[in-house]
């Protein structure tokens, strides 16, 4: 059974759709940024927030942009990694959203508390197969412990793809991770946008 970890202040490997996550190291984070984009230049980007503020983010160079592509249970593979979004106080996982990181990418494992209302985020490995009566059960296994996942049919279940900073247009969905300077301004190497209707949860 997962049992629920010591709650880390900041997530160094993770973007989601909850959630992102990434293959490479982030500098500190002090501020998750959701919402949608406001303006967007070759350095800085505005995101209008959820709370009707607008952030404005510099962009180091060369920033990465990722999108996020359904994909379907059954690509799931042993050795792959997910980003699990799900209610905090469980043992076994319920999923409300799951990002998938296929074999290889690196993912800091952990459970943390989530910036959406009443959530936590759990990355862990993919230990076996997509198992139980209703075929959506996936055991799992982080930082020594194991337990399962249910993904109920319905759930959003992504993974990332590449996009561009063309692909961040004035409207769209975005969710990005800032550290803050000295100077007490944010900056970010990585965002992740909406594209082609998948959305990273606003």
């Amino acid at each position: 059974m997962l049992r629920r970890t010591a709650l880390l202040a900041s997530i160094g490997c993770i973007l989601a759709t909850g959630a992102f996550a990434q293959s490479t190291p982030m500098p500190t984070i002090s501020t998750r940024v959701r919402g949608t984009a406001a303006a967007i230049t070759t350095d800085m980007l505005t995101v209008a927030t959820r709370d009707g503020t607008q952030f404005q983010v510099k962009l180091n160079q060369p920033v990465t942009v990722t999108a996020l592509k359904q994909m379907s249970i059954d690509e799931i593979q042993p050795g792959s990694s997910l980003a699990i979004v799900s209610k905090p106080g469980t043992d076994d996982l319920e999923a409300l959203s799951v990002t998938y990181f296929p074999p290889g990418a690196a993912l800091r494992q952990g459970q943390f508390p989530w910036d959406l209302p009443n959530t936590t985020m759990t990355n862990a490995a993919v230990s076996g197969n997509v198992t139980g009566k209703s075929g959506r059960e996936i055991d799992l296994s982080f930082n020594g412990r194991s337990g399962k996942v249910t993904i109920p049919p319905g759930t959003p279940l992504v993974t990332q793809i590449p996009a561009s900073l063309t692909d961040i247009k004035p409207g769209v969905t975005v969710l990005l991770f800032a550290a803050k300077g000295d100077d007490g301004t944010f900056s970010t190497a990585r965002v992740t946008v909406g594209k082609d209707g998948v959305n990273p949860a606003s």
